[in-house]
């Protein structure tokens, strides 16, 4: 993701447009996605919501090397449906790491969708001035 292009940035927020209006990724749309294990949800140093585990799959072999991953801004995180969304792409859920993640409450999965759109939002205004 190119720090002086703001394609993705626009992207990302039109896709978390879309799944906070109720629309879904289709089985066709998550082909190919990569893979999470292990996952749980970390407050990142510049205060955004990102997953971090092990990854596989995914289309930059470089990612997934070491022992953990850590993940773009999460957008969306749909537990129940095995999938997640980030700024850059789309993640199966592989199993939650037991000692450090239960189940995200519904306000704690909101909670991360406010402030990725947050986020985006303020991304967004500081490239067009």
């Amino acid at each position: 993701m190119p720090a002086h292009n703001g394609n993705w940035l626009a992207e990302a927020k039109t896709t978390l447009n879309s799944l906070m209006l109720g629309w879904r990724p289709t089985s066709a749309e998550l082909m190919g996605a990569s893979t999470i294990d292990g996952w749980f949800v970390v407050e990142a140093s510049d205060s955004t919501i990102r997953l971090m585990g092990k990854v596989s799959g995914h289309p930059n072999p470089n990612v997934g090397r070491g022992p953990l991953t850590i993940t773009s801004i999460l957008l969306w995180l749909a537990e129940d449906s095995g999938w997640a969304r980030t700024a850059s792409r789309y993640y199966f859920l592989g199993h939650p790491e037991p000692s450090r993640q239960p189940h995200l409450s519904q306000a704690e999965r909101a909670n991360i969708v406010l402030r990725a759109s947050a986020w985006l939002d303020d991304q967004l205004h500081c490239l067009e001035n």
